[in-house]
């Protein structure tokens, strides 16, 4: 199974995420802003990374610098935004998305989604 790191300032999303693939079998590293991202990934790896592109700027400019620190891990972009929002699309574009996701989604979709973007490691 797979390790992701799940990205979001809100605590009932990120524990939503977590619970859902954790119940999958998946491992994850659950963590509130871009800053402890880092922190993270630069103690150990993960294979995928999920993150909110609606955060403080500052978390998301660290998330964007985790990208180009990273590049060989795929991102699942998750947003409350439409996918046809221009800062969906520029977060996406930003993050190599290899997948997007809006918000709300339903559990069923987090998991195929994250199965797919996992399988293709």
């Amino acid at each position: 199974m797979a390790r992701f790191l799940v990205i979001d300032d809100d605590t009932t999303i990120r524990e939503l995420i977590r619970v859902t693939l954790e119940h999958a079998g998946h491992r994850v590293i659950p963590v509130a802003s871009g800053l402890e991202a880092g922190a993270i990934l630069r103690a150990e790896s993960v294979d995928v990374v999920i993150t909110d592109i609606v955060m403080p700027a500052d978390s998301l400019a660290m998330v964007v610098e985790l990208r180009e620190k990273h590049p060989a891990v795929p991102f699942i972009v998750v947003s409350g935004l439409s996918d046809q929002d221009p800062r969906t699309i520029e977060a996406g574009q930003l993050l190599q998305a290899a997948r997007t996701l809006p918000k709300p989604f339903r559990l069923p979709d987090l998991l195929v989604v994250a199965d797919e973007v996992a399988a293709g490691l």
